[in-house]
């Protein structure tokens, strides 16, 4: 797969950002990366020392919240609202499990795109649909980004 030809899905396109303290951003297939649509957002992650990827997503076919929500119910998965489950309760939790990402895909399914807590976030597992536009220190960034529809 290539991002050449590609046009992202409307809700997937314009710029994300991705935080680290690491200027590295590099991303290992089938592991979730989280991008927000939030720059200010990302701060949370990368931390005042941290660094900013802003990035392109290439995803042409996003899944939402009802389809994490139903395939984890056939799986068995635990209720991602449980606070036995999560401290942190939202349903991109459910990609963090290999198996939820491979009935994802098997149904035509690149990325997701939805609330993650606060902030509106994509979530891809295969790094070829991350396309690197810049990396720079968090004290450098833009001010706020505008809000996304949804």
């Amino acid at each position: 797969m290539t991002n050449e030809g590609r046009t992202p899905h409307k809700l997937a396109e314009g710029t994300w950002y991705h935080g680290r303290k690491d200027a590295v951003m590099d991303f290992e297939a089938d592991r979730p990366a989280f991008f927000s649509a939030d720059r200010e957002g990302v701060e949370l992650f990368a931390g005042r020392e941290g660094h900013v990827l802003e990035a392109e997503i290439m995803s042409v076919s996003p899944c939402r919240e009802e389809h994490l929500l139903a395939i984890a119910e056939e799986l068995g998965l635990p209720d991602v609202y449980d606070e036995e489950f999560s401290d942190f309760p939202d349903v991109s939790t459910y990609l963090e499990y290999p198996e939820v990402r491979r009935v994802l895909e098997s149904r035509g399914f690149d990325s997701y795109v939805g609330e993650d807590g606060y902030l509106w976030v994509c979530v891809v597992w295969n790094p070829e649909l991350i396309r690197k536009v810049a990396v720079g220190p968090f004290a450098e960034a833009e001010p706020a980004s505008l809000p996304r529809s949804r």
